[in-house]
């Protein structure tokens, strides 16, 4: 999911509302997902993605506010065992008040 957040808000790291899910077969190294992401929940469908708006841009432009990016992936490998990855990342243009601690406590992988 992609949540634009007021500076200094912390991020909702929880799956409500719209999510995206994909299942694809064999992913190769360095190949991208076969299938676009949708930037916001609620705003659109895979046939008419929402975009970043004007006024979404001159707010992260300005500080006022910031992008947080965060999934998980499951999958089974090569030889059957499944793994899990929590991601997430924030994206900024200006200096400001960001609140992303959960957001890099969020990152974990699996022990398999």
């Amino acid at each position: 999911m992609i949540r634009k957040l007021k500076s200094g808000n912390a991020p909702n790291l929880k799956f409500d509302g719209d999510c995206f899910n994909a299942i694809t077969g064999i992913l190769n190294p360095d190949e991208g997902l076969p299938v676009p992401v949708p930037l916001f929940k609620g705003k659109g469908d895979m046939l008419n993605l929402p975009h970043l708006t004007k006024a979404d841009v001159a707010e992260i432009d300005s500080g006022e506010s910031y992008l947080v990016t965060f999934g998980s992936v499951t999958y089974s490998d090569a030889y059957g065992t499944s793994h899990w990855i929590n991601f997430c990342s924030y994206q900024t243009r200006s200096p400001g008040k960001y609140n992303p601690v959960n957001c890099a406590q969020y990152n974990k992988v699996d022990n398999n």
